[in-house]
């Protein structure tokens, strides 16, 4: 006994007054162990030395080391669990174990290890439970639904109460310290605020006080950490645990706290407009306000806070008038600008939370906007309270609602009504329209027109109104004439918002805009406002004249020279045109900052609108305009390029030049050293990449640069553009090298994102109509739907938005591209044979052609319809649509700018008709005399258009480029091995004398050599392709109607096909006319001899690294086509007359198709 004395000592002692606490846990453990299985109720005490040394060593001095604590925490709680056994026999009080517990609970938190503390103090409750129950510790149960103790009558006790709620408030408060990211940890201190009520009520005043400080602070600081971390936590949750707080301050003695921790959360919700979504914010703060209502009348105290603002605002104004106030002289009207911007957006945001009664709010609005005329007039400029504006219009909005009325109150007629504000103030708010700041009304016609999405005919209404106040009532002097002209100008777009039947009175509102900004400008020097109003209102007039009649728009090069020299009365498509491009262009020009994506949307729809019709006689003076805003934004010139490009504004409708010769001409003339500069266009090529179709990109690399755009999600409308740009070149690829399949599927896709932007951009109807016709004597129907409407949305219209980092995209790119699309997969699909959804889409293609006045897309579509017909052997409708395509070519002849797309079409077009004439069947009279002579007439017109000198033109180019590209040209000649002077030599020479011996030019697959070794033989000779003979082949022979002269030098097929009569004389139908093959012979020698090496051309091409070079290598390609196409079919109209002269001619030309198309 004396022995365990000693011990027992010896270990209070080191407990005691140790520094060194190490291997203590093993001391307490050895100590109590022997104790335990002899454990007996007579040799227990109360109160162990032990249980009160501890927590004075883990809370006191001196100080211990962590490990010492935590070895010290492990013996404490080895008492406590001895002591927790013979707790039915010791003397006291029944929960004296739970205070030391509670002690133990205090040490755990004053080492910050709240976790531990948190699970002893849930321990802790549900001991109490069970002794607040009468249950023993063997029967206790434990409860599910609770974590404090049941107050019931027979367990009233304050000091009961004053235990639990000291447990209660210190996991609140570790809780707090915690700063658990998890929603459940501040749910549990929810219930345990709310389960602990009715113990407070049992407290005397002064334990009331001391639990009820700690409670409310420790809910206030987690409250603040919950609003501060919402992104992590439920917005329910956030707001339960607010009004929890709120509450439990309702009930102490600090209830003015309530309305500092409410602005404490305001302010940090606040902070993070830029992070949350706005809902989440007004929910909040509107859950915040609302707890506070039933106690502070939450509309009176908005009204008076309002206010307060407000006349904060006039005071700081009055007293940087008045510089006696030393203590605000250096107050700047800046910093009081900022002021009044906040004091908008707070009662904005107040009256946001609060829209009832709209009678008293519209009260609080005047009040507002009379301390607004006050400040305003003491400072001139003060910005206008656009936040206050917008939250004016949205109360309209909910006054439709619940009203179900027409109109709206407009802020004109709230002010009109107000004693309080004079209407001196009234018409200073209104003319400060053209001022800066902005008016009032101003303001409110933006935030009806941005909120015009929710009800687009309720805004028109309003903005329609407010629009007829300002010219009825306020602009009614010649001193506002600027002002005046800018409402006629934003009225011309409400009226046309409204649908093309008030498209008339548009025009006039614009014309008199126009008429009024012209008596400012005179001739005279005046501001940009004015230019900029002036630019504006011609180019509006501009698109509402050509929707308003598209069929009735003529163009042509003669008038425009006109236009140029003097500037008619009257309203004119062009003419407006060249009027805003005067103005735009003057040297004395300068755009207003805020106006610069307004003016470039405009001119872009012009772009846009002119380059689908086909027309860019006007596109130089539009891309200088376009240049001179980028440069306006200090833009480099190559990022203008790449907008440009992108955007398919470089190049017109169906065109095979991805960049017009009107442009290179306007960009050399900014910078002609980088127009021929090789690196400019390496940049270039890094700037679109890899949007850049045609150049050194194969499919895969298409494919790629597809899924990229893909993986953007949502996609937005300028990936969707671009995505189907990428598709519509790749199936263009691929159907020219004959996988139509794969073509079809990726035009498809083309013409299905397409037809998605089309529908933002466009409105349409159609009609289902039947069409008869005779084919042969048999009366054939065919339905179809045809179109009774197509017109531009009526919200695209008034939009005037454009991004310079984004796509813009106008109605009329969008229309082309569609157009474009439904081209492709019509041709895809008549090649494959499915003639009626070729049909279907050919025919509408036409129709909205047709219907928008597009020639150059008209013509395509007929013409692709006539060769489908002729496949299906409907000659009348073939000859039907021929006719439509041959008549726009003549009719708009002059409309078409590009001259290689205009004869591209022509020859296109002819040779089909030929094809036709071929084709059809003939009359038993005359049999097929008539039709070879008309499709002989039409293969000479197009063969001759073939032989033009136009086609070899290339766009001009520096001499340093010339150079580089004479250093190519001689290079890759001297690596050349075809010499296509000798080849067609040896084919002049090689004439099969009868039939046995065209027969046995058909040699068996096995006995023909490969074409490359047949091309290695006829250039195997010593002689070399040098400099002048491949200049001969370069050169150019433009061939007259009347020149027919067939020479020595004829070449091909002249001879052995020039002894048989195979023409035929509209006047003399039987007579004999020279050969058929001797007609051609000459000019296609001379259009064989032009070709060079494909395989030159091409490395010429990309040796030179010039833009130029590409551009010609495209048209070489189409030529080749061409080319290739027409000789065909001149080959099948011998093959009529002559079977073996024609057969002769067409194995040559397979056998020598390379030399089209490598």
């Amino acid at each position: 006994m004396e022995r365990s004395t000693t011990a027992e000592a010896s270990l209070l002692s080191k407990l005691e007054s140790s520094v060194d606490l190490t291997g203590i846990r093993h001391l307490f453990t050895a100590h109590l162990q022997p104790f335990i299985p002899f454990l007996k109720p007579s040799t227990t005490t109360a109160k162990k030395p032990s249980l009160s040394l501890l927590p004075r060593r883990l809370s006191g001095s001196p100080k211990i080391t962590e490990d010492s604590a935590l070895e010290l925490f492990d013996s404490y709680r080895l008492c406590l669990n001895c002591l927790d056994l013979i707790e039915p026999e010791l003397a006291g009080k029944p929960y004296s174990v739970q205070l030391q517990r509670i002690r133990y609970i205090h040490c755990l938190e004053h080492w910050e290890l709240y976790k531990e503390a948190e699970a002893e103090g849930f321990v802790v409750l549900e001991s109490l439970s069970a002794i607040v129950r009468g249950e023993s510790k063997g029967n206790s149960r434990k409860s599910k639904t609770r974590l404090v103790p049941e107050l019931s009558e027979d367990s009233v006790d304050q000091e009961v109460a004053a235990v639990i709620l000291e447990i209660v408030v210190t996991l609140v408060k570790c809780t707090s310290k915690r700063r658990s990211k998890v929603d459940a940890d501040y749910w549990r201190v929810i219930s345990l605020v709310n389960e602990s009520e009715p113990w407070f009520k049992i407290l005397d005043a002064k334990d009331y006080e001391k639990f009820h400080h700690f409670l409310e602070t420790n809910l206030h600081i987690t409250a603040l950490f919950l609003v501060a971390e919402i992104k992590h936590f439920g917005v329910d949750l956030i707001h339960e645990f607010s009004v929890a707080t709120f509450k439990e301050y309702k009930k102490s003695s600090a209830q003015d706290q309530i309305y500092k921790v409410a602005l404490k959360i305001c302010s940090s919700l606040f902070s993070q407009r830029d992070e949350l979504s706005s809902d989440i914010i007004l929910d909040l703060l509107k859950h915040v306000l609302d707890s506070m209502a039933a106690e502070c009348k939450a509309l009176k105290a908005l009204k008076l806070c309002c206010k307060a603002s407000w006349n904060y605002v006039v005071d700081l104004c009055k007293m940087h008038v008045d510089k006696s106030h030393a203590s605000r002289a250096d107050m700047s009207e800046k910093a009081i600008a900022d002021f009044a911007m906040e004091a908008s957006e707070k009662v904005a945001f107040l009256l946001e939370l609060n829209r009832e009664g709209n009678c008293k709010i519209n009260g609080i609005i005047k009040e507002c906007v009379k301390c607004w005329c006050v400040a305003e007039n003491l400072i001139g400029m003060l910005p206008t309270p656009a936040s206050l504006i917008k939250e004016w219009v949205k109360i309209q909005f909910l006054v439709l609602k619940e009203e179900d009325t027409e109109f709206g109150t407009t802020l004109y007629s709230l002010l009109s009504s107000s004693e309080e504000v004079p209407n001196s103030a009234i018409g200073k708010l209104l003319e400060g329209f053209s001022s800066v700041p902005p008016s009032l009304i101003q303001h409110e016609l933006l935030a009806y027109d941005e909120r015009s999405y929710l009800n687009p005919r309720y805004c028109l209404r309003m903005r329609m109104r407010i629009i007829d106040v300002l010219l009825e009532e306020v602009y009614i002097t010649n001193v506002s004439n600027v002002n005046k002209s800018k409402i006629l100008i934003e009225k011309a777009k409400v009226l046309r918002a409204n649908g093309l039947a008030r498209l008339d009175e548009c025009i006039q509102c614009l014309s008199n805009a126009i008429l009024k900004l012209n008596s400012i400008y005179s001739g005279k020097s005046c501001s940009s406002r004015v230019h900029n109003l002036l630019i504006h209102a011609y180019i509006l007039r501009a698109l509402c004249t050509q929707e308003a009649a598209p069929n009735s728009m003529v163009l042509s090069p003669k008038r425009l020279v006109f236009c140029i020299e003097q500037i008619r009365t009257g309203i004119d498509f062009v003419q407006d045109i060249y009027a805003a491009l005067k103005f735009c262009l003057s040297p004395d020009h300068g755009h207003v900052d805020e106006q610069y994506e307004d003016m470039l949307y405009l001119w872009y729809q012009l772009i846009d609108l002119l380059s689908i019709k086909g027309y860019l006689e006007i596109h130089p003076s539009l891309y200088d305009v376009v240049i001179k805003l980028f440069n306006g934004k200090n833009f480099p010139l190559v990022k203008t390029m790449s907008e440009l490009w992108k955007t398919k504004r470089l190049t017109h409708a169906l065109c095979a030049s991805p960049v017009n010769h009107m442009f290179l001409e306007t960009f050399s003339k900014h910078q002609s050293r980088l127009c021929s500069s090789a690196e400019f266009w390496k940049t270039f090529v890094e700037e679109v990449k890899p949007l850049l179709i045609g150049f050194h990109h194969t499919n895969n690399e298409i494919k790629q640069a597809a899924s990229d755009l893909l993986s953007q999600v949502p996609l937005s409308s300028s990936s969707i553009f671009l995505l189907s740009n990428l598709y519509y070149d790749l199936s263009g690829r691929l159907i020219s090298s004959g996988r139509m399949i794969e073509a079809l599927t990726y035009a498809k896709e083309a013409h299905r994102l397409r037809s998605k932007l089309l529908q933002q951009k466009f409105e349409y109807s159609v009609q289902k109509m039947t069409e008869t016709f005779d084919e042969n004597g048999d009366i054939t129907e065919k339905s179809y739907y045809g179109i009774q409407t197509f017109k531009v949305n009526d919200r695209e219209v008034s939009q005037v938005s454009c991004d310079y980092e984004g796509c813009v995209l106008t109605p009329w790119n969008v229309l082309a591209c569609y157009l474009e699309s439904t081209l492709q997969v019509g041709f895809v699909q008549e090649i494959l044979g499915n003639g009626s959804e070729a049909e279907m889409l050919l025919r509408w293609g036409r129709d909205v052609s047709q219907f928008q006045r597009l020639p150059l897309l008209e013509i395509s579509f007929s013409s692709v319809l006539g060769k489908l017909y002729c496949k299906q052997k409907l000659w009348s409708l073939a000859e039907k649509e021929m006719s439509i395509a041959k008549k726009n070519l003549v009719d708009n002849c002059d409309a078409i700018s590009c001259k290689k797309c205009a004869y591209m079409l022509e020859i296109s077009v002819n040779q089909q008709f030929g094809d036709l004439f071929l084709s059809s069947p003939c009359s038993r009279e005359s049999p097929s005399t008539k039709n070879l002579f008309n499709a002989k007439s039409l293969y000479r017109s197009a063969l001759d258009k073939l032989n033009l000198s136009d086609w070899q033109s290339c766009y001009s180019i520096s001499e340093e480029a010339r150079a580089k590209q004479v250093i190519s040209r001689e290079k890759s000649v001297s690596s050349c091995t075809i010499n296509l002077l000798e080849m067609n030599d040896s084919l002049s020479n090689d004439k099969p004398e009868n039939k046995a011996e065209l027969r046995r030019s058909r040699r068996t697959k096995k006995e023909l050599k490969p074409a490359s070794q047949r091309q290695d033989m006829v250039c195997g000779h010593n002689r070399r392709v040098t400099r002048s003979t491949h200049r001969s082949l370069g050169e150019t022979r433009e061939i007259g109607p009347g020149d027919r002269q067939i020479g020595s030098a004829a070449g091909l097929a002249t001879e052995p096909l020039s002894t048989t009569a195979a023409g035929f004389d509209h006047n003399m139908p039987n007579s004999e006319s020279k050969c058929f093959a001797a007609d051609f012979g000459s000019d296609i020698t001379s259009l064989c001899n032009k070709m060079k090496c494909w395989h030159c051309f091409h490395i010429e091409a990309v040796d030179c690294s010039s833009l130029n070079n590409f551009i010609c290598m495209n048209w070489e390609l189409v030529y080749r086509k061409l080319c290739l196409r027409l000789l065909i079919s001149i080959g099948s109209l011998i093959l009529e007359k002559l079977l073996k002269k024609g057969f002769v001619y067409l194995s040559w030309l397979v056998q020598n198709s390379w030399i089209f198309l490598s």
